[in-house]
């Protein structure tokens, strides 16, 4: 007989890009959130906006304080990668290289 215990990781870390950042972010989060992981999600300082609203209308849902949580790019989170170690599981996105 076999069993599949599913349970939820903690905290997840997310990196998402500056092209598509709202599409990124509802492939990562979305999954993340609904197996009952928290998110701390870093978005590109080239375009924070998007992501920034999209974390306005996730509280306006009634999401839980803590749930859904958003580091803005700063030199400090760009420095720091000993920021992204508390996380168990961790989702960058890795740009396709330069032709």
């Amino acid at each position: 007989m076999t069993m599949t215990l599913r349970q939820p990781y903690g905290v997840v870390a997310l990196i998402i890009p500056w092209n598509v950042p709202c599409h990124f972010l509802a492939i990562k989060s979305a999954p993340a959130l609904i197996t009952g992981n928290t998110v701390v999600l870093k978005s590109s300082e080239k375009a924070p906006l998007a992501v920034a609203r999209i974390a306005e209308l996730i509280v306006e849902a009634g999401f839980p304080l803590g749930v859904f949580n958003l580091a803005m790019a700063s030199p400090l989170v760009r420095s720091s990668p000993g920021i992204w170690m508390s996380a168990r599981w961790a989702s960058p996105v890795q740009a396709a290289p330069a032709r």
